[in-house]
């Protein structure tokens, strides 16, 4: 589960004896593409939260820069409608092996966790509101049909939005 969750909701409803099935419910839409020789960016939405208080949108970027062997992933969920009421958002990263080498930076209203799984380095910016759990146990999938114990970082914020997250693989 690579994706966000608001107020406890999924971005599309799903049939969970057939996770396989999710009807077109929500619809996506590319923001922005753009590419050269060392990055290649696109950024997209959906409106899967459209039904709920503020009508959330979830907004995302992904980065890919080639040259420094470097991924990042930004995240935001914000109202479209004003609202003033809290929102409970949900984000999972699902990581196959225990994080290790873990530190914590807080930077204003940013924590910066750093840590590595396998021989990759991962950066996760989160609001200094949110609570997180660096790893717990949760079961992956390293190809279909398999099923193995894994680890899985979790956050969760509870308060106005916007809410964002930013994770850099390098």
């Amino acid at each position: 589960h690579s994706t966000l969750a608001v107020d406890g909701l999924e971005v599309s409803k799903f049939d969970a004896s057939d996770l396989f099935f999710a009807p077109p419910s929500t619809r996506g839409r590319r923001v922005e593409w753009s590419r050269s020789d060392r990055y290649q960016s696109v950024t997209t939405t959906h409106d899967g939260f459209r039904h709920e208080r503020g009508r959330p949108t979830h907004l995302r970027c992904v980065v890919l820069d080639a040259a420094a062997s470097e991924l990042t992933v930004w995240d935001e969920v914000r109202v479209i409608t004003q609202d003033h009421s809290h929102h409970r958002v949900q984000a999972w990263w699902h990581w196959g092996a225990e994080p290790s080498d873990v530190r914590r930076e807080v930077h204003g209203q940013v924590t910066r966790w750093r840590f590595r799984v396998f021989a990759v380095n991962v950066e996760l910016d989160l609001p200094t509101a949110a609570e997180f759990v660096i790893s717990e146990p949760y079961p992956w999938s390293p190809r279909y049909g398999v099923v193995e114990a894994g680890r899985r970082s979790a956050v969760e914020y509870r308060g106005l939005l916007p809410f964002r997250v930013g994770l850099r693989l390098y």
